[in-house]
């Protein structure tokens, strides 16, 4: 029996079709394809090998779940409701368990190496990513000064939002590679709850280096806070680093450790 938000599940050994809602990259971490995942999983550019995987559309449709013969599904809360019937309906197809939404690769994968019991993939690859980690470290340690703080903003076409240490590379950032976030980010985002912004406090968010993540749609907003944006301490010494929203959006293993060479990638890329 497996534990979990919704209860207590039996769930089979070593299920064979697996239809996971969120956590495609945690699965394939672990050397296992899903037989089905949803729309918005599969458009993540950073997990390119999804053949054979089918889309079981957002919100998830029951039809469509029902004709892929899942033996085991594996949703978050907030998925298991978006379908028709919710919880009890996933149930009635096949074993359901309701998993946390950690994004935290690290929790993510031995999460799903004790679903799976596949516990020594998870430990190796949880090795493997800390090894890098800390490869990546030493990497960048001559190109960031030991001041130097970080932000990470988000340009939408209606709104402006600063990240913490869950997404965004913010984990990366903040997390991984021990970087410093301005006081604000500290205070206001990463302990508090802010997360959206106005144009006029940017100056307070903005550090030594930005990475910007501007929406498809987004170009009029960007000229609006171009300014402040070239005004900040990142701005004046040319430390603004394009980062793609699509790509990190998501923070399951695959995408962040590709997320992580492409951080380190600009940082040292930009200091040679």
């Amino acid at each position: 029996m497996y534990k979990h938000l919704k209860g207590e599940t039996e769930i089979p050994v070593n299920p064979q079709r697996i239809v996971s809602f969120y956590h495609l990259g945690e699965l394939m971490a672990l050397g296992v394809k899903p037989v089905g995942t949803t729309t918005f999983i599969l458009d993540n550019p950073l997990i390119s090998d999804t053949s054979g995987i089918s889309d079981v559309g957002v919100p998830p449709d029951a039809e469509k779940i029902l004709s892929l013969e899942p033996d085991l599904i594996v949703t978050t809360a907030a998925f298991a409701e978006a379908v028709e019937g919710g919880y009890d309906a996933l149930s009635q197809i096949a074993p359901t368990i309701v998993v946390e939404q950690y994004n935290d690769p690290i929790k993510d994968v031995e999460m799903f190496g004790d679903i799976l019991g596949k516990q020594e993939e998870a430990r190796l690859w949880n090795e493997q990513f800390t090894a890098k980690i800390a490869e990546y470290k030493e990497k960048i340690s001559p190109y960031v000064g030991s001041d130097e703080t970080f932000s990470i903003l988000n340009v939408r076409p209606d709104a402006l939002f600063v990240y913490g240490d869950t997404n965004m590379g913010g984990n990366i950032i903040y997390k991984y590679l021990g970087l410093k976030p301005t006081a604000k980010v500290e205070t206001d985002v990463i302990k508090g709850e802010t997360w959206e912004i106005s144009s006029e406090v940017i100056p307070d968010f903005i550090g030594d280096r930005l990475f910007l993540a501007v929406n498809d749609g987004a170009e009029d907003k960007l000229k609006d806070v171009q300014k402040l944006i070239e005004q900040s301490p990142a701005g004046k010494a040319n430390k603004v680093y394009n980062i793609d929203f699509d790509e990190f959006l998501l923070s399951d293993p695959i995408s962040v450790e590709q997320q992580l060479d492409i951080i380190v990638d600009i940082l040292v890329g930009n200091n040679e």
